[in-house]
């Protein structure tokens, strides 16, 4: 959105800031400094100009549902594998644990 862009995240900034949002007044602080440097010649401006245009679209909240929610997926998905994997070689433990007794028993040494 060029220098309409740069103001509105540098009022937003500003606002922010006003309100106590650090957070808040620091990403837009950030996307009014990437606004900025996308004025730069390339590569940088380009390589500003990419990421602003991804930023842009991840914050539209079609998009941002759609990643977080595919995060939040993953990431759920992966804890639940880790603690199946755990329990499985658990169990695999003690089973060769009780493979070991019973070869000792048969051998008569245990």
């Amino acid at each position: 959105m060029g220098w309409l862009g740069i103001g509105l995240n540098g009022m937003d900034t500003a606002n922010y800031l006003s309100e106590g949002k650090t957070g808040d007044a620091i990403w837009s602080g950030v996307k009014t400094g990437l606004g900025i440097a996308c004025f730069l010649p390339p590569p940088a401006g380009t390589v500003c100009q990419v990421a602003s245009a991804g930023i842009a679209i991840y914050e539209m909240p079609a998009v941002k549902n759609f990643v977080n929610g595919a995060v939040k997926d993953t990431g759920e998905i992966v804890a639940k594998k880790a603690v199946e994997g755990a329990s499985f070689v658990a169990e695999t433990g003690k089973n060769l644990a009780g493979l070991g007794q019973s070869a000792a028993k048969f051998l008569g040494i245990g």
